[in-house]
């Protein structure tokens, strides 16, 4: 089972519509530890895992109060909608299949039903309804049975057609590629405060520097007018002792 390049590009396409707005919001927070960038982190991060647990032919669960906490913080950021359709993907039963079917086929509930045009003739095809409608790229087989609405055949690809495990498998894979996104910001945002802090620290030490050298210039000032004060105390003194004691007295 595996992608074709026209599906890649579909699913690629989708969700890079998706990183779009969590990318924007990442770009915005201004401090390392942002709520919005350890929210991003955490669904990132659980999206991920969620990812491996089913290729591993598990189901994870995507409802920890960390990640219920996390959805929030997203949702309060503004990219909680896109947050949720990257979920609602995750956690579909048929994510790869048609969204919706042919207008001019009859419809039945939960399915999308279409008209298929083979060699062996025409038949209404129908499968589970999915979300991306990558199955629209792959020929299905019609699995002939009577339904009990009417000859409806149930759609059936063959082993190279896409399948959920490939989308999850891709999510996973481009997920990671936008984790490693969030996780530079938060460097990125984490040495620029180291720098800004260093410049602060040398601004203030400069600060420093430049007081400290005023008060000496100060005291300095201080100390050479005393020296001219004392300078001038005993020259009217020496003056002042030459002098008869009559004209001291008159001074």
């Amino acid at each position: 089972m595996v992608l074709n390049e026209v599906q890649i590009q579909v699913l690629s396409s989708y969700l890079r519509y998706l990183w779009h707005d969590w990318q924007e919001a990442a770009m915005a927070v201004t401090e390392p530890e942002d709520p919005v960038l350890d929210a991003l982190e955490t669904v990132l991060s659980a999206f991920i895992a969620a990812s491996k647990a089913f290729e591993d032919g598990r189901e994870a669960q995507l409802s920890c109060p960390t990640f219920v906490l996390s959805m929030d913080v997203l949702q309060q950021a503004g990219i909680g909608d896109t947050v949720e359709q990257c979920l609602q993907v995750l956690r579909h039963p048929h994510p790869q299949n048609r969204s919706t079917g042919c207008p001019y086929t009859p419809q039945e509930d939960g399915h999308v039903c279409w008209t298929h045009h083979s060699p062996a003739g025409r038949a209404i095809v129908r499968e589970p309804i999915g979300l991306l409608s990558l199955t629209a790229q792959n020929v299905p087989e019609a699995q002939i049975g009577k339904h009990a609405h009417g000859s409806v055949y149930e759609a059936k690809y063959s082993d190279d057609s896409v399948s959920r495990r490939d989308v999850v498998r891709q999510i996973g894979l481009q997920l990671a590629s936008a984790k490693n996104v969030v996780l530079e910001q938060r460097v990125h945002l984490q040495r620029d405060h180291q720098l800004a802090e260093e410049e602060m620290q040398r601004t203030l030490q400069a600060a420093g520097e430049m007081e400290r050298n005023e008060l000496i210039r100060q005291m300095g000032k201080k100390s050479r007018d005393l020296d001219a004060k004392r300078r001038d105390y005993h020259r009217l003194k020496d003056a002042v002792s030459g002098l008869p004691v009559s004209t001291v007295a008159q001074i």
